[in-house]
């Protein structure tokens, strides 16, 4: 999902290179996403996954509420795109539901004109 920048602090590359010397290019989930609850989760990066098709692409999960804006590697997990999207899951369905609020009519009509009612002339 494309990310917009300038919601990121400044030393953001910084911080995921950090954050992948950490991981060792392993997926650093633990049970967040819902899964692994017994042990790490084992997907490494640009390998063929084990839970999905595809290669494993890492990427760095905000653990905290504060999102993209925070800046504490503590608050940052590498996970795989399955990890990572199951753990936002409700961020997102949270997000979209904001939008289609935001974007839907601001009035409706109470009696919608049915295409069969004759016009009066």
């Amino acid at each position: 999902m494309p990310c917009n920048m300038r919601d990121y602090p400044s030393n953001w590359f910084h911080l995921k290179a950090e954050v992948r010397a950490r991981s060792q290019g392993v997926c650093e989930c633990r049970g967040e996403c819902g899964e692994h609850t017994a042990k790490r989760c084992t997907e490494r990066h640009q390998c063929p996954a084990t839970h999905f098709a595809g290669a494993v692409a890492l990427a760095a999960a905000h653990l905290c509420n504060d999102g993209p804006a925070c800046a504490k590697t503590s608050h940052l997990k590498d996970m795989c795109q399955r990890c990572h999207l199951l753990f936002d899951m409700e961020r997102h369905l949270a997000k979209r539901k904001r939008k289609a609020i935001a974007n839907a009519p601001k009035t409706l009509p109470l009696f919608p004109r049915s295409p069969n009612t004759p016009t009066e002339g």
